[in-house]
């Protein structure tokens, strides 16, 4: 799976149109599915594609216009599905020129010429720096960017010394990630693999969701992990677990920058507000939402210290880590990386801190402890007292997207029924007529469109759920009339 660049996207969308307007063998869906490594799941997310078959492949090209927001993530999106027939690695890289030639990219897989490399380094650089032309200091720069592996299997140009050079210019600068989740296992196997951004996270067959998962789709913000920036003499640790990654990861020029969050929204508009280095860096304020994205992932080599609630948690990370064989982080002893961040408090803030990681870890624990129940529950098939409120509120953020994923978890065991009629009680009870309609003529919000469609497709009948909301309304009305006559 890969993206193509704009010019090239366009090019191939036009010749599949013409292909499928011309009647060959093209199909479209109007979901992009994934599906997790053991197989035994998939998960669709909003986004058409054309298909199409070559020999023993089957190629995805997602159908997206630059203007669309509900998918920018799959923007360029060519998935390319090999049927393993012990194909030498020559032929299959001959199979995927001869795809990419079909889709009018002939020279896909070539050699980069030098003058093609400068070209890009330049355009990295402009673009990173949000300037327009370069001057002679500036093409200089350009030309000593070096590709370097920034994460395992993916290499990006990079400044090398150009933090020195912020840090002289702005004082020194932390770049931080709050992790939304208290299970020192998951947080064991982020700090073992880095962060993943969820497009390449649900390519690797990983279905789970982060902070905003859903929303990071639709605004293109899925492509890449966010961190924020921190003043370092500023910075003070919440009672969630934050990494704080080393300075030189802004040396990568594959990030881009916000003053607040914008859920790392790519859609021109916003895009154009964006902040380059020099701006974020000399902001005489930098907002608690700042925002930046970097492409595909930050590897484990980047951190450089991972700040736990309380000395017991770091005792119990470190420990979870020496299990798995685990000894160093990004070359520091991991006793010297897991730290307590009661350390970078005073008095006042310590006992703050202390009842507030006690009740964050209270609640997390009885979230996870109910979100269980429901599971099992949901699984089991004994559930007919829940209601699709109550099933959604243990989830681990609140999209129709989580959501869906149970719900059809659900329904392939075998309890359609039950589903069909939860839905159905949910959209009597909490939907008016107008909204309704709204949404059965396929406008309205995005994750209130992925419910009722999904309703719509297990068998709901909304036409007769629309025609009892609509008596309902009348009710309250004629009510409401009488008690104002009375």
């Amino acid at each position: 799976e890969f993206k193509l660049r704009a010019d090239a996207r366009e090019q191939a969308l036009a010749i599949l149109r013409q292909r499928e307007a011309d009647g060959e063998d093209i199909w479209t869906d109007d979901k992009i599915t994934f599906q997790t490594i053991s197989g035994d799941r998939t998960q669709k997310l909003n986004g058409s594609a054309f298909n199409f078959r070559v020999n023993n492949s089957t190629v995805t090209v997602a159908n997206m216009a630059d203007s669309q927001d509900n998918a920018r993530a799959f923007l360029g999106m060519v998935r390319i599905s090999l049927e393993q027939d012990g194909a030498a690695a020559e032929e299959v890289e001959q199979r995927v020129a001869e795809i990419l030639s079909e889709l009018g990219v002939a020279d896909g897989l070539s050699e980069v010429d030098a003058a093609s490399e400068a070209l890009y380094k330049k355009n990295s650089y402009l673009w990173h720096h949000k300037i327009d032309s370069a001057d002679a200091a500036q093409e200089a720069a350009a030309l000593n960017l070096q590709r370097q592996e920034v994460f395992p299997e993916y290499f990006a140009l990079v400044d090398e010394g150009k933090q020195a050079e912020y840090q002289e210019r702005f004082g020194e600068l932390l770049p931080v990630h709050e992790l939304y989740t208290a299970d020192y296992g998951d947080i064991a196997n982020i700090l073992q693999n880095g962060l993943l951004s969820s497009s390449e996270r649900y390519r690797r067959g990983l279905l789970r969701s982060g902070m905003s998962t859903s929303t990071d789709f639709g605004t293109g913000g899925a492509d890449s992990v966010f961190v924020r920036t921190r003043k370092k003499g500023e910075f003070k640790p919440t009672e969630k677990a934050t990494i704080a990654f080393k300075p030189e990861i802004y040396e990568r020029t594959d990030w881009y920058a916000y003053g607040n969050d914008e859920y790392g929204r790519t859609d021109a508009l916003t895009f154009g507000k964006r902040l380059s280095p020099e701006e974020l860096f000399g902001s005489t304020y930098l907002s608690s939402t700042n925002e930046q994205m970097f492409r595909m992932g930050i590897g484990p080599n980047a951190i450089d210290a991972v700040y736990m609630p309380t000395e017991t948690d770091r005792a119990a990370l470190v420990q979870e880590l020496q299990q798995r064989g685990i000894t160093e982080i990004g070359g520091k002893k991991i006793e010297d990386v897991i730290q307590d961040r009661m350390q970078l408090l005073d008095e006042v803030e310590k006992a703050d801190a202390i009842a507030q990681a006690e009740q964050y870890k209270i609640e997390a624990a009885e979230k996870a402890e109910k979100k269980q129940a429901v599971l099992d529950e949901v699984v089991s098939g004994d559930f007919e007292e829940l209601s699709i409120e109550e099933i959604q509120q243990t989830l681990d953020d609140d999209s129709a997207d989580s959501l869906l994923v149970v719900l059809e978890k659900a329904v392939s065991d075998g309890h359609k029924t039950i589903i069909g009629q939860k839905l159905y009680e949910m959209i009597l009870l909490g939907a008016s007529s107008s909204e309704l309609e709204e949404l059965m003529g396929g406008s309205g919000y995005e994750d209130g469109l992925k419910i009722i469609n999904y309703a719509r497709s297990i068998g709901v009948d909304l036409d007769k759920v629309l025609a009892e909301i609509k008596e309902k309304e009348k009710r309250e009305q004629e009510e409401g009339e009488n008690d104002g006559e009375a």
